[in-house]
C-alpha cells in the first residue's frame, strides 16, 4: 500500500468507524459513571504521533471529539444513572472501574435471561 493510500485509509477509519464508536462509548460511560476527569480530545494523541507528512493539511480532514459532542458538561458533574454510592477516591481506581463494569454486565445479562 502506498503511503498516501494508507493515510486516506486511516483518515476514513478514524472518521467513519472509530469516532462514532468512541462517541457512543463515552456517552454511555458518562451516563453510567458520571464525569471523572478533565476532557482531552482523543485526536490529540493521534496528531502527536502522526506518521505522514503534511499534518497541518490532514488535521482539517480528521474529526475532533469535543466535550459537547459526548455531553461532557464542564460546568457541572454528570450524575450516574443508578448503582451503589461510591467513595470518590475509588472512582479513579482502574480495578474498581473494571469490577463495576463486570457487575453491571452481569446484572444486565441475568435480567435478559
Amino acid at each position: 500500500m502506498e503511503p498516501q493510500e494508507a493515510k486516506l485509509w486511516f483518515i476514513n477509519l478514524w472518521n467513519l468507524c472509530i469516532v462514532p464508536h468512541m462517541l457512543d462509548s463515552v456517552r454511555d460511560g458518562l451516563q453510567m459513571y458520571g464525569k471523572r476527569a478533565s476532557w482531552e480530545d482523543p485526536l490529540r494523541g493521534i496528531l502527536d504521533t502522526w506518521p505522514w507528512a503534511n499534518l497541518h493539511q490532514d488535521q482539517d480532514n480528521l474529526v475532533h471529539i469535543r466535550p459537547e459532542d459526548v455531553g461532557f458538561d464542564t460546568s457541572q458533574p454528570v450524575r450516574p444513572r443508578s448503582g451503589p454510592s461510591v467513595d470518590p477516591g475509588q472512582m479513579e481506581d482502574p480495578l474498581f472501574n473494571m469490577l463495576m463494569t463486570l457487575q453491571e454486565a452481569a446484572n444486565t445479562e441475568s435480567g435478559d435471561l
